[in-house]
């Protein structure tokens, strides 16, 4: 009930926070210690005091050397590594790889298509709206060249900007170095032809992958309650008062109401369940982060075992509770799951290396070799889960963009 989670005290939290520079207490990190990995909640409720951070046997990948050789005393190992923090949630998007689910399990079909279709139209239309005042200041087009860089993290890795003939190589950047000009599409063409080019790909990204935006709704990390305070079916969920958009939640009370929460990939009816929120003295203070009831659920596993297999070791559920949507849901039990290794489907490998290399004159090599033949094989995981955008959904999204008075060109 509790597979993936770790704990630490306040005090390393702080530590933390401190050498991130944040602003904010996040309630939790998801991060590597050593052989472990998951996620680890900070708890407030502290019975000891100092610096300390459990480990859970779920979260180990190895055993750990016990001896004094220099590697199994080396420092890395006692390194708390931070992958990522909890912070102030944002409004999701509903993937089209669940749409399928919402639509056969909605109570109503015609009126669960009119929400989603109204929710998406609204959507397209505060973009084109966003993008539309971009063109006439500079500071919101550098704003959105930004949000739509996908080489962020590269360029903070290399510590420069690739420049070609005088001007940055990515299309974003020289959007981004034109608008710090003072320039506008209004008033340069160079900038303009930049500008519609980047909208270009950006509407072929969506027409590829299309996401609904729900303002009732997000994504967040799911934590197991440590103390049992929490019911089966029931979930502790505060937001926190703090924004970094404008596009962030800030301080919506969710306490009485029900949720839809899922986990992608999302291939069974089972693999979205509905929970209530519910407020807990005990777990005041914990904020953006989703804490789930280890009683199981619905007298089965728990909640996170429900949503496509998953655990607490850093998994993110999207959440939603629009009353059009919550309302018109209904939830269903875990199927039986066929065993598609008895019934020849696919086969399990489970040689050891010991197996493997046993009575070979050149282990490693052999192992190598062996490796790289596995790897080279083609790639079933996936397959299914990508190909459920189909062109309905391209172009029923395309009618859209057109009624919205997008242009023709963008289409």
């Amino acid at each position: 009930m509790t597979d993936g989670a770790g704990w630490v005290s306040r005090s390393v939290a702080e530590n933390i926070r401190l050498a991130k520079g944040l602003l904010y207490p996040p309630a939790a990190f998801q991060g590597r210690i050593g052989s472990a990995k998951g996620l680890w909640r900070v708890e407030f409720d502290e019975k000891r005091k100092g610096d300390w951070i459990d480990i859970s046997d779920s979260q180990r990948k190895w055993e750990d050397r016990e001896d004094n050789t220099l590697e199994a005393n080396h420092p890395c190992h006692r390194t708390f590594e931070v992958l990522e923090c909890v912070h102030p949630l944002k409004p999701g998007k509903l993937s089209s790889q669940m749409l399928p689910i919402f639509m056969s399990q909605a109570l109503n079909p015609k009126e669960m298509r009119e929400t989603l279709h109204n929710l998406n139209e609204q959507g397209l239309k505060n973009d084109l709206d966003k993008i539309n005042e971009a063109f006439k200041d500079p500071a919101l087009l550098q704003h959105w060249a930004y949000a739509s860089n996908p080489n962020i993290k590269e360029k903070l890795r290399a510590g420069e900007v690739p420049n070609t003939a005088g001007m940055p190589t990515c299309i974003q950047d020289q959007i981004q170095a034109l608008a710090e000009g003072g320039f506008t599409p209004v008033n340069n063409a160079f900038l303009r032809d930049r500008t519609y080019k980047l909208l270009n790909a950006s509407c072929d990204k969506l027409k590829e992958k299309l996401g609904i935006p729900i303002p009732r709704s997000t994504n967040v990390y799911i934590t197991p309650d440590r103390r049992g305070i929490l019911k089966s079916g029931e979930v502790f969920l505060q937001f926190s008062n703090i924004v970094d958009e404008e596009s962030g939640i800030c301080g919506e009370q969710l306490v009485g109401r029900e949720l839809l929460i899922a986990r992608s990939p999302a291939h069974f009816a089972s693999d979205i369940q509905r929970v209530k929120v519910v407020a807990k003295e005990e777990l005041m203070g914990y904020q953006n982060i989703m804490i789930c009831s280890t009683k199981g659920h619905n007298g089965g596993p728990s909640i996170a075992d429900f949503l496509s297999g998953g655990d607490f070791d850093g998994d993110k559920v999207f959440a939603v509770w629009e009353p059009k949507i919550v309302g018109n849901f209904n939830d269903v039990d875990i199927p039986e799951k066929p065993d598609l290794v008895k019934e020849g489907f696919i086969r399990k490998d489970s040689i050891t290396y010991d197996e493997l290399t046993k009575n070979h004159s050149n282990p490693t090599l052999h192992w190598l070799t062996y490796s790289f033949n596995f790897q080279m094989r083609p790639q079933m995981l996936g397959r299914c889960t990508v190909k459920t955008d189909c062109v309905y959904i391209q172009g029923l999204l395309i009618n859209q963009m057109r009624l919205l008075g997008i242009p023709s060109w963008v289409s």
